[in-house]
């Protein structure tokens, strides 16, 4: 599931792909909120990319395609 899926989430985005990047990831991640507001959809977009061996730094188009 591509990043673009992701709509109306922009300080969520950024703050993941600032970690990622950073290669900061936290041990776990809390998805919360109202029902419909797309904790699913951006928990599976993201987690392909914490079981890679080598990650390749996510690109600023892929937050700008997530507003």
């Amino acid at each position: 599931m591509p990043f673009s899926s992701i709509i109306g989430q922009l300080k969520a985005v950024n703050l993941l792909t600032r970690a990622l990047n950073g290669n900061r990831l936290a041990h776990g991640y809390l998805f919360v909120g109202p029902e419909g507001v797309g904790k699913t959809t951006t928990a599976r977009a993201w987690q392909p990319t914490f079981f890679v061996r080598q990650r390749k730094h996510v690109l600023p188009a892929a937050i700008a395609a997530a507003v």
